[in-house]
């Protein structure tokens, strides 16, 4: 299960694909702004977007709270 997560004072969006919390994991930027962690085994872990205002579509992240959390099953 995923869990998204969204910070509008630093406007960071982070759809969290495992718990894994590991100094070692990587992070790999894909597009500006769109980085991409993998777990030392380099496996999907999460997805972290920055600034979200700018480059998610359309106004998901409008009226998010923070800390805004939410689950995606």
């Amino acid at each position: 299960m995923a869990a998204v997560t969204y910070d509008p004072e630093a406007d960071v969006l982070y759809v969290e694909l495992s718990h894994a919390k590991d100094p070692e994991n990587e992070g790999e930027e894909v597009h500006p702004g769109v980085v991409l962690m993998f777990d030392t085994v380099g496996k999907l872990i999460g997805i972290e977007i920055r600034p979200a205002s700018k480059l998610v579509a359309g106004d998901a992240v409008v009226g998010l709270s923070y800390p805004a959390r939410s689950t995606i099953s």
